[in-house]
């Protein structure tokens, strides 16, 4: 009797086994299997490093994109601005990574000796981060997904994991092409769950939530002098990723996104502003010194300065931003213009940063007299 059981209760445990397996393997939600199953991915985000590792790996891509959810969700490797000598691109940007782990997907995209171009967005947040807690970041262990015993691990995480199993189903079930996440097969982030947010809540509501949010962590950081690049983790992380394509003789160009002209204010009430200025300059000197481009979009732009619609307007559709921190694809796509010809953005160099920072305060002070003169009255 007692042998019975326990074959009833062997068998059925292989038998949901196999199947959680057999699932995983179908809805391959991780992309662990290759790039087939169902189109949409609204829980790959769940092993985000590992699925754009296996991606990155399937995709052999001849430009790579680096950076946090700015470049993530900005910038999209199918766009048609990316020059066909330039494609495939890739983007192996991550939401809350430094660039520490960007650094491991670079290294194993120049073991495959397809690159041209690498491009990396350097968020402002991530050097304050790193000034503030430099004990956040340690030497990343990327895991040789070629080697047996690793890839029998990341079977298992992909199909016998409890996550994994609901998530499998997840990626079953959930077939709303216009509201779902997802991460497209080139490491892309359209942000559609942001769609139905705004068409409720409205842009203003977003951009509110975002702000407080952002205030949240100025506010628990300490101002420290972003001019000096010797103190900060994320300056050396950056030479050490510029040096491995100088290694490669792969050109390098590095971009401060377009951050909205709210999120510009924030940092300047929190009282970062001068070492936003001075970080500017540091970057440009850095640069220069390992001859790489870097390129400027900050500013109060026409695109920039976006009107975020009224409180009461549902219906109204921002065309560059989802919020004050990031912007959409469209707008990603003149950053990726920029990049191969004249237009917006300034090209920062040591002879021209602090002409920039000047730049950027006349266009302020033009924003704000327009907004005054626009106000209503009372």
């Amino acid at each position: 009797m007692w042998r019975r059981y326990f074959i009833a209760i062997a068998t059925t445990g292989a038998l949901l086994s196999v199947g959680a397996v057999c699932l995983g393997v179908y809805a391959n939600s991780y992309y662990v299997f290759g790039n087939g199953g169902p189109t949409l991915k609204p829980t790959a985000y769940n092993q985000a490093l590992m699925a754009k590792d296996y991606l990155l790996r399937r995709d052999h891509p001849a430009t790579l994109i680096l950076g946090n959810s700015r470049a993530e969700i900005g910038l999209n490797p199918e766009s048609t601005m990316w020059p066909k000598t330039y494609k495939p691109v890739f983007n192996a940007a991550m939401a809350g990574q430094a660039l520490e782990a960007e650094r491991g997907m670079l290294q194993h995209a120049l073991r495959e000796g397809h690159l041209k171009l690498v491009v990396v967005e350097l968020d402002f947040a991530d050097f304050i981060r790193s000034a503030n807690h430099k004990s956040e970041y340690k030497a990343t262990e990327w895991p040789d997904r070629t080697r047996f015993f690793q890839r029998m691990k990341d079977i298992g995480t992909a199909t016998l994991t409890i996550d994994a199993i609901r998530d499998n189903f997840s990626t079953l079930f959930n077939t709303d092409r216009q509201t779902s996440d997802t991460m497209t097969a080139q490491g892309f982030n359209p942000l559609r769950s942001y769609i139905p947010i705004e068409e409720r809540e409205g842009y203003q509501s977003v951009f509110a939530q975002r702000e407080h949010s952002n205030r949240e962590l100025y506010e628990a950081w300490s101002i420290r002098d972003m001019g000096d690049a010797s103190k900060n983790h994320e300056f050396a992380q950056l030479r050490k990723i510029i040096g491995l394509c100088s290694a490669k003789g792969i050109p390098v160009v590095l971009f401060i996104p377009p951050y909205h002209a709210q999120y510009l204010e924030l940092i300047r009430r929190e009282g970062f502003w001068p070492g936003f200025e001075k970080w500017k300059i540091a970057l440009s000197h850095l640069a220069s010194k390992d001859r790489v481009r870097l390129l400027d979009f900050t500013g109060y732009s026409s695109f920039t300065t976006e009107p975020v619609p009224p409180a009461n307007d549902r219906r109204t559709v921002m065309r560059w931003y989802w919020e004050a921190g990031h912007f959409k694809n469209a707008l990603g796509d003149r950053v990726i213009s920029r990049i191969f010809e004249d237009g917006w953005g300034t090209d920062l160099t040591p002879e021209t940063a602090s002409a920039n920072n000047r730049r950027v305060e006349t266009e302020r002070e033009a924003f704000l007299r327009k907004s005054r003169n626009e106000a209503p009255n009372g």
